[in-house]
């Protein structure tokens, strides 16, 4: 008998696609025989134990069960690795019987279905740096923030810090992770550099990172998280802006010795620093007018000498000058226009003067006669004045004349001695021998120092003029003697004064009325005609006494 059979050996597995999630529920697939076995069967389970795990590793089958599903379950390996969204896994089946149409080797039907596990992953790369944002101050302590994977990699991550060395310094600059501790935190200490510019208060400087690995994952070029979060370092300055000028007063004398004062900066510049010096040239001399400073020496001492003007002018005593600074600079710190310090400090020069307003005249006693030779006198000033300065003459014009009655003075000539000329008068006064005038001065100027009013050097000197006289007081009677006869015609003589007198001079006769006569008895003269003579008539008396033939009789003078 020649059967026609009807089975077929093999295995049935369903479904041959199941779907699990990291961390989620399980899913199930089942197993059984097409035929029935001649012997047991063992179905044997291969799978990538690091993406799924199943309830059973291998299946067995008899002929008493060969049609009696049974279940496999599937569950997802919650590992930390980020893997593609859905990834598969494979499980395939191995059998193994004394039934050679169940037996791996011999069997009709191999290879067996495979069961394709669709994996939901639950992990994404990327780089957890905590805090983000950390606080730190120059000069101050440290700060720090930690760095960790969110992921497990497949091969060890570098990850590289970058930063501005000049604004930060960190303890490390680069992490390295592991499939072994990429979850464990790893610090950073980030401390401030204890710079000397004056920044912002509080100014931000950066950390970067960037990571590198075999790892397409945490690979930067591949990478999907990139770039990585960065650091802000927010940095509280230490430093100000400013000029350090000491001291900010200075002594100096005219004539004397210069002093000094230094100029440095209070703060690294970021650009050169050049300091210009603004002052009275008319009263101090500098020995350089500007100052720079570069990010090199800016914290150096540069020393400024000072030296007072020996000018010729007269101040007070002890008066002041002011030296001014301006900044020019890139750096806006130091940038007159947007500097935060400006004004700059002002140097206060004390000057100590050496100079004492005043007039001088030589000699102050001169000698002249009545109708002699004049003698002069100068007049100078003994200090520069800051106006003209015009000196008046006063004198007694009845007994000296001078070549001028002004001497006037200029800031060019002040110290160029000018000459007066003094003459007596040659009047007709009987005065002392030696008798003196005085000739004063009076000063006028817009300069204070000269200005009567104001001047401490008055009053000015005065010139003694000793005049020598040459006038005697007298009368003069011409001729002495006359002659008259009784009965006879008249005779007469003259008077005059010998010099001009000060007050009308009455001249009163004096005689023997008895022996003559005269046409007046009273002869007056003024300072207006004190020199015109005048004339006096005398007549004898025509007596009828006998006396001797010429005899005399006087005729004398008083006056009042």
């Amino acid at each position: 008998v020649r059967i026609t059979d009807n089975d077929t050996a093999g295995v049935l597995i369903t479904p041959t696609t199941v779907d699990v999630t990291e961390g989620g529920a399980t899913a199930s697939y089942t197993v059984r025989l097409l035929s029935e076995p001649t012997a047991p069967v063992t179905i044997t389970l291969a799978f990538d134990a690091a993406q799924v795990r199943v309830n059973r590793t291998t299946v067995s089958f008899t002929p008493g069960n060969w049609n009696a599903a049974q279940s496999v379950q599937v569950t997802a390996v919650n590992d930390a690795v980020d893997e593609a969204d859905v990834h598969l896994s494979l499980i395939t089946h191995t059998t193994a019987s004394a039934d050679p149409n169940y037996n791996q080797a011999t069997a009709r039907f191999t290879p067996l279905p495979t069961v394709t596990v669709r994996i939901t992953d639950n992990d994404t790369a990327g780089v957890l740096i905590t805090p983000t944002t950390v606080d730190v101050a120059e000069g101050g302590a440290t700060a720090s923030y930690t760095v960790r994977l969110l992921s497990e990699p497949t091969a060890p991550v570098t990850i590289t810090l970058a930063f501005d060395a000049a604004q930060v310094s960190v303890n490390r600059t680069s992490l390295t992770f592991t499939p072994g501790n990429w979850n464990t935190a790893q610090s950073v200490q980030v401390t401030a550099v204890n710079d000397a510019v004056d920044e912002a208060d509080v100014h931000p400087s950066l950390v970067t990172h960037t990571t590198a690995s075999s790892d397409p994952n945490y690979n930067q070029a591949t990478a999907r998280f990139t770039p990585l979060p960065t650091v802000t370092v927010r940095i509280t300055d230490n430093d100000t802006a400013g000029v350090l000028i000491t001291p900010t007063t200075v002594d100096v004398a005219e004539g004397g010795a210069s002093a000094s004062y230094t100029v440095r900066l209070l703060s690294e510049p970021t650009a050169p620093v050049t300091i210009t010096l603004a002052f009275d040239a008319a009263q101090v001399n500098v020995n350089r007018t500007t100052v720079s400073f570069t990010a090199q020496n800016w914290n150096v001492t540069q020393s400024v000498q000072v030296t007072a003007v020996d000018d010729a002018v007269d101040e007070a005593d002890v008066h002041p000058s002011p030296i001014t600074h301006t900044t020019a600079s890139a750096d806006p710190n130091y940038n007159q226009a947007t500097a935060r310090f400006t004004p700059l400090p002002t140097v206060t020069v004390r000057i100590t003067d050496n100079d004492t307003a005043g007039v001088a005249i030589t000699p102050t006693t001169v000698d002249v006669a009545e109708g002699g030779a004049s003698a002069s006198y100068t007049v100078r000033l003994l200090s520069e004045p800051t106006a003209p300065v015009t000196l008046t003459l006063a004198f007694d014009a009845a007994q000296v004349s001078v070549n001028r009655t002004t001497v006037s003075f200029t800031p060019g000539n002040w110290n160029a001695a000018q000459s007066v000329q003094v003459t007596a008068v040659n009047d007709a006064v009987d005065e002392a021998d030696v008798h003196p005038s005085l000739i004063t001065h009076t000063t006028a100027s817009a300069d204070p120092n000269y200005n009567q009013a104001t001047a401490r050097f008055t009053p000015l000197p005065t010139v003694t003029v000793r005049i020598t006289d040459n006038d005697t007081a007298g009368v003069l009677i011409t001729p002495t003697t006359v002659d008259v006869a009784e009965g006879g015609a008249t005779a007469s003589y003259t008077v005059r004064l010998l010099s001009e007198p000060t007050a009308p001079v009455t001249l009163t006769l004096a005689f023997d009325a008895a022996q003559v006569r005269v046409n007046r008895t009273t002869v007056s003269f003024t300072a207006q005609n004190w020199n015109a003579a005048q004339t006096v008539q005398v007549t004898a008396v025509n007596d009828a006494v006998d006396e001797a033939d010429v005899h005399p009789s006087l005729v004398t003078h008083t006056t009042a």
